[in-house]
């Protein structure tokens, strides 16, 4: 149940500082007085330490490796030599056996067996265990929570099991809570949606695939297709009121679960877990289509009206044609009038000189149309496209029951309005009807001379139903992307429960965080000004009003070395396959235990099968192509493997197995400490043509891709990678990385570039223990604010922007406290929070307590970055790591000319999973044999400079061939502890 990484996390002992040292390994004056109770110098320190460690740890002290300076500090109080311990352990076991049960009395302690463990704790466990899904964070709460009883353990196995009784309970738990309202025919509906459907060739092809059929051409079709699968699934009496019973986060991952799940597979379940897990699947689907259904009607809105700019600015180019001929006879006019004027002549005369009367008459007319045109607005043109909209909207707004903020109620009434308008078309909108809603350019065209035009009225509700729907004024009951901002966050009655397990960084109480934060802004505002003014701020200079900062020269100095030493490493390092990397660093980590059946919990027979498809999802090679291409082996077989094991969250556990590994190894501690990580998002084209889908970007045009968002540690390794759609902004997925990536790596500090920064972010990681340091392209253009605005700060007044509103923050922080436990609790997604905040309008007020709260910690990055020029290289080093990724990444994703092909998001996710893990395979496998290199030439007496190798990337591949047949050939690995020759040398060892 827990991987072999975390079993280690509960069993080693852990890392202490110097201050826990000495707060839970000092001896007090009655400890002391057991101590010398005892017979022995040897028993008197192996006493005194097991009664330290089982006081802190309430662990067993014989199954834990004891640091030798927790001995040593023991010791020192004792003034006894620190090797008598081991004397003391290898000495009686009668001695060992008395001491621990005289602990165990003195202490407290109780013991506890495997069936009392679960009687005695899960009461306690059950709610954690609906909650959390996962072995680990139970594990975590089951010792939290037997330390706090001070019930000791010794071995894990028992702890385990209790734990997977709690799963297979809540589980359980679940099915039932499903079904219980499910009779007979309910049961038969679900059987059938399994079965074949008659009325297709295709004997595989269910219901349950209709369901799933995914509609992406942005047309009244398609929309009118997933209303009608609404109605059938709204028809089915679905167990809304009971997955409400159910915590937010086991929803989450119920549904993630489910989605792979075909029907074969869900006929092969026991009928109980078959039944609740077809309901999920529905439930989830249903979810699902109401999102696709108001994203496709905002891309039709949005292609219609540029369809109808598009056609204006057509039609005014088109008028402007004649305009230099049509100017030329109204100058000759105008010349002839001038002159008649002044003569006292009939002007008629001269006009019949210059140009024929008809001639005049249609230039006039044709002025007045250019005229019109001048004052035009595109939005007239709209008018004739309601048919377009009216063969959805009315099944649309019919279908769905909307809910409002008090603001907002009037819509509402306003929706119902275009419901009867609907009905009859003849029908004129009520003298009552509600008109707040319209506003800007709409106003002229739904009002005109004092009546309300139905056609610009409906138009008017469909554009503004979208926008409310994503500024959360305009909520949906069973929606993921526009629910009640509420159901969101934890509820109000019950979040501090939360909070005490997920404690934040910082103070609950809002004027012990405010004063703390204002002292500290305050302090950094007087150093920085004051060394500023004394010019001794390094690379930085006020310029013109802005600060200024330069590059430091020194970078690009060592960035010349690294080059050389690099090319001189790299030409060391063997030439070899991606087939023969993925073999040897598997013998190194063992990664492949973690890609398991979906449903047994089982790894898979034949590896090389599995080698097969994680190397076609990472190289872009379809599965046909693959079978082709490797050791003879069945294409269904394959695609078995890939349904069965190789999934999103499988990568994810094997990606940190290969973290984990990289971490530890010498070269890595010289590229950083493992605390601080980049992330930053790569854009591949995707063969789906953008035309059809409606979608538009500002930044790529109607060219469709898909963006690859990853995280990257500063020691090379990418730790997180997810799919996001390019036109999202970087700065929604920033957190997911941070709290969501299962290796051991501690991230202390993240840098993102400009794209990944806006001040809530800026808030929301702080709040979450996290310094954010990003690259900002126009940071000199930008201000920072004071706690006072009446202090002065002679040399930095010129970006000053203003000072904080403290009222404003005062009154939201409870709601800023629910909001960050809800993220770290796990109940919503920090990138679905972010990106719901950010689809709110100024007005609201939360969002902008959390921009004056991120306005805090931006300041203080500014003047962080400004004061310490170590920061902005670390910063850019970081950077440059991430993006360094990106040429790796085109280098392995060689395959269907690297366009992404797959249309589902859970097959990008696998595909971007595959890639992430061979570009981590091969940082590891480089790394591995760059130590191995630098290991050789020192040994040949040369001087090689740690900084210098500090620069020297492991993502070079010139050396590594992924095209070709992949054979997978483990008779050639090097012998077990050895490596692969380095060129010109006989043999390398690790």
């Amino acid at each position: 149940m827990l991987t072999h990484a975390q079993r280690k996390t509960f069993l080693k002992f852990p890392d202490l500082d110097e201050g826990t040292l000495h707060l839970h390994y000092t001896l007090s004056k009655p400890e002391l007085e057991w101590v010398m109770e005892k017979h022995g110098d040897a028993s008197r320190l192996g006493y005194a330490v097991h009664l330290k460690i089982m006081q802190h740890l309430v662990r067993d002290p014989e199954t834990l490796e004891i640091p030798a300076y927790v001995i040593q500090h023991v010791a020192a109080q004792l003034q006894l030599p620190p090797s008598l311990y081991q004397d003391y352990r290898s000495g009686k076991q009668v001695t060992l056996k008395q001491h621990r049960q005289d602990l165990k009395r003195k202490l407290g302690f109780t013991s506890c067996k495997q069936l009392e463990l679960y009687r005695d704790f899960s009461t306690f466990l059950k709610p954690h265990a609906l909650q959390l899904c996962t072995g680990f964070p139970l594990m975590a709460l089951l010792v939290d929570e037997m330390r706090n009883r001070k019930v000791i353990w010794s071995k894990i196995g028992p702890l385990e099991m209790t734990v997977h009784q709690l799963l297979d309970w809540a589980e359980k738990h679940t099915q039932d809570l499903l079904l219980v309202g499910l009779g007979e025919e309910g049961q038969r509906q679900i059987e059938n949606l399994l079965r074949p459907h008659k009325s297709s060739d295709d004997t595989e092809y269910q219901l349950l695939g209709w369901f799933r059929e995914k509609h992406l051409d942005a047309n009244p079709k398609s929309i009118t297709s997933l209303l009608d699968k609404l109605h059938f699934l709204q028809q089915m009496g679905l167990p809304w009121e009971a997955l409400k019973l159910i915590p937010r986060s086991r929803q989450e991952a119920m549904f993630r679960e489910s989605r792979f799940l075909h029907a074969q597979q869900l006929r092969q379940m026991e009928k109980r877990k078959r039944w609740s897990t077809v309901l999920l699947i529905l439930m989830d689907v249903t979810v699902q289509i109401t999102d696709q259904v108001f994203d496709l009607h905002a891309k039709i809105m949005q292609a219609q009206l540029r369809n109808c700019r598009n056609k204006y600015l057509e039609d005014l180019q088109d008028t402007q044609l004649g305009l230099a001929d049509r100017l030329a006879i109204h100058q000759k006019v105008g010349r002839v009038l001038i002159e008649a004027r002044k003569q006292g002549e009939d002007p008629f005369k001269g006009i019949d000189q210059v140009v024929e009367w008809d001639t005049y008459v249609k230039s006039v007319d044709a002025v007045t149309e250019l005229t019109r045109h001048t004052e035009f607005d595109s939005l007239s043109l709209m008018a004739r496209r309601l048919e377009h909209f009216q063969q959805y909207s009315g099944k649309l707004l019919s279908h769905f029951r909307f809910g409002a903020t008090a603001a907002d109620t009037p819509f509402l009434d306003a929706i119902e309005v275009v419901k009867e308008l609907g009905k009859d078309p003849d029908m004129q909108v009520p003298e009552d009807a509600p008109l707040d809603f319209v506003a800007g350019r709409w106003s002229k065209f739904v009002v005109q001379d004092g009546k309300v035009n139905p056609a610009y009225y409906e138009l008017c509700l469909l554009d503004t139903l979208t926008r409310k729907l994503h500024a959360g004024d305009i909520h949906l009951e069973r929606s993921r992307k526009y629910r009640h901002f509420e159901d969101y966050l934890l509820p109000r009655d019950t979040w501090r429960i939360h909070l005490k397990q997920h404690p934040l960084m910082v103070a609950e109480d809002f004027s012990v965080y405010w004063e703390n934060q204002m002292k500290r802004l305050s302090t950094q505002l007087t150093e920085v000004d004051l060394k500023l003014g004394q010019d001794e701020l390094q690379d930085v200079r006020m310029e013109a009003g802005k600060m200024v900062v330069s590059r430091n020269r020194r970078d690009i100095t060592v960035s010349g070395k690294a080059k050389r030493l690099g090319k001189r490493l790299y030409g060391m390092i063997p030439t070899i396959k991606i087939t023969d990397i993925m073999l040897e660093v598997d013998t190194w980590t063992d990664y492949q235990k973690h890609f398991q059946h979906f449903a047994l919990s089982k790894t898979i027979e034949d590896v090389q099968e599995l080698y097969s498809v994680i190397l076609a999802e990472g190289t872009n090679l379809s599965l046909r192509k693959m079978a082709h291409a490797t050791n003879p082996v069945n294409f269904k077989r394959l695609a078995f493997v890939r349904e069965c094991f190789v999934r999103e969250e499988t990568f994810r556990a094997a990606q940190a197995e290969l973290v984990n590994f990289h971490t530890k190894l010498p070269i890595a501690q010289l590229w950083g400490d493992g605390e601080h990580s980049a992330s930053d998002g790569q854009r591949f084209l995707a063969a789906q043509k953008a035309s059809d889908t409606g979608t538009f970007n500002r930044r790529y045009g109607r060219e469709p891709g898909v963006t690859f968002y990853t995280h990257v540690s500063d020691q090379y390794s990418p730790f997180y990678t997810k799919v996001i759609a390019s036109n999202e902004r970087d700065a929604l997925h920033i957190l997911d990385g941070l709290l969501y990536h299962q290796s051991d790596l501690r991230i202390t500090e993240h840098t993102t570039d400009t794209h990944g920064f806006t001040e809530a972010v800026f808030a929301l990681l702080n709040l979450l223990g996290f310094r954010f340091t990003p690259r900002i392209r126009d940071l000199k253009h930008l201000k920072i604010f004071v706690p006072d605005r009446r202090k002065k700060y002679p040399t930095l007044s010129s970006v000053v922007g203003g000072g904080y509103d403290r009222s404003l923050v005062a009154r939201h922080w409870e709601d800023i406290l629910r909001l960050v436990t809800s993220i770290k609790s796990g109940h919503v997604t920090a990138s679905v929070i972010l990106r719901k905040l950010s689809s709110f309008r100024r007005r609201n007020s939360l969002l902008a307590a959390l921009i004056e709260v991120g306005r805090i910690y931006r300041t203080r990055f500014m003047l962080d970055w400004w004061s310490d020029p170590a920061m902005r290289r670390v910063v850019q080093r970081n950077l440059n790591k991430g993006e360094l990724f990106h040429d790796l990444k085109k280098a392995v994703f060689c395959h269907g000319r690297g366009e992404v092909r797959d249309d589902s998001l859970f097959s990008q996710e696998r595909r971007a999973g595959g890639l992430n893990f061979l570009t981590s395979l091969i940082s590891t496998w480089n790394a591995r044999y760059l130590q191995a290199a630098v290991k050789e030439l020192r040994s040949q007496g040369e001087k090689i400079d740690d900084e210098v190798l500090s620069h020297i990337s492991p993502l070079r591949f010139e050396h590594i061939v992924f095209s070709g047949d992949y054979v997978w050939r483990q008779d050639l690995l090097p012998p077990e502890g050895q490596l692969r020759p380095l060129v010109g040398m006989m043999e390398a060892a690790d």
